[in-house]
């Protein structure tokens, strides 16, 4: 075997595992916070370039239109960021795990189970319910029952 192939054994130690889980997270906290420092500077410079437009127009409807523009233009742009951020991460996943959409599969799963408990558990809170409904109902005809035949010991004894 030549030095750079490894043998099986040293490729699923946990220390080489946990190597490139650390230089993935490196890379992914790199290319994320630049993403972000990007995406701040396009939307500081429209921030800052607002007010001037706005000094130049001459009614309040050409105003208007440009605030609803403003908006519109901010909401797409957060909107594709946080598509970017998205893209980023599954990448930087899939270079991780070595298996792209791993992740996802295992969050998808993850939430099925989730909602698989959600229901035995409001199964299980109905029968209690259930349960507990019916020992009130007992409950309240004994109750009822005691005091009449309380009385009828009385008027026999």
């Amino acid at each position: 075997m030549s030095k750079t192939q490894k043998k099986p054994a040293e490729r699923d130690q946990p220390e080489k595992v946990g190597e490139r889980s650390l230089t993935g997270g490196a890379a992914l906290l790199a290319g994320w916070n630049q993403s972000l420092a990007e995406f701040y500077l396009r939307r500081f410079q429209k921030y800052w370039q607002y007010p001037l437009q706005l000094a130049e127009m001459r009614s309040l409807e050409d105003v208007a239109q440009s605030l609803v523009a403003f908006e519109a233009q901010l909401l797409a742009d957060y909107a594709d960021q946080a598509e970017a951020l998205q893209r980023l991460a599954r990448s930087e996943s899939g270079r991780a795990t070595g298996r792209t959409g791993h992740y996802e599969s295992r969050l998808l799963k993850a939430q099925h189970d989730a909602a698989l408990i959600i229901e035995q558990a409001k199964a299980q809170a109905e029968r209690i319910i259930a349960s507990a409904r019916s020992r009130a109902d007992g409950a309240t005809d004994r109750d009822a029952e005691e005091p009449i035949a309380a009385a009828r010991r009385t008027a026999h004894g």
